[in-house]
């Protein structure tokens, strides 16, 4: 699917099942998309031409998250989201009818050989107010979910 393409979709996708961007107008949405899909950090799911799922993430350092835990926004555009040693899972939205399998597997294992070199993956949780914000070591979650990283390459 070409980069125009799947930018449309994923507005469209967002408009529908994501109702955290529904204040942005399309033209910052789509921005948005294009620089994340640019840098890597967008992680998605289509069959046959539709798409079933994405998971935003950003990779930034510890002053950056440091500046996200204090509730400041940070620039994705000029900002280094690429190379930081932390993870941060900015959004997971997937079909409804698409939670189940294939979807979710084939999310996990690509952002897990995306940051596997991570020392931290950071979620935060909207709408929690009980443990919002969750840090996990990356090391213990592969250990943990005895992830082998041979079998996401291979199937």
């Amino acid at each position: 699917m070409e980069q125009k393409d799947l930018i449309l979709q994923l507005r469209k996708f967002s408009r529908e099942f994501d109702c955290v961007k529904n204040d942005l107008s399309d033209d910052v949405l789509d921005r948005c998309h294009e620089n994340l899909l640019n840098k890597s950090r967008l992680i998605y799911v289509e069959n046959n031409g539709e798409l079933l799922g994405y998971t935003e993430s950003w990779r930034i350092n510890y002053e950056q998250f440091g500046r996200r835990l204090c509730g400041e926004r940070l620039d994705l555009e000029k900002e280094d989201i690429q190379s930081g040693k932390i993870v941060y899972i900015n959004n997971v939205t997937i079909r409804p009818d698409a939670r189940k399998g294939l979807t979710i597997k084939f999310m996990r294992n690509q952002f897990y050989l995306q940051n596997i070199d991570c020392e931290y993956v950071v979620g935060e949780r909207n709408g929690k107010k009980h443990r919002p914000v969750i840090v996990l070591k990356m090391r213990d979650i592969l250990a943990e979910k005895a992830i082998n990283t041979e079998e996401m390459i291979h199937g």
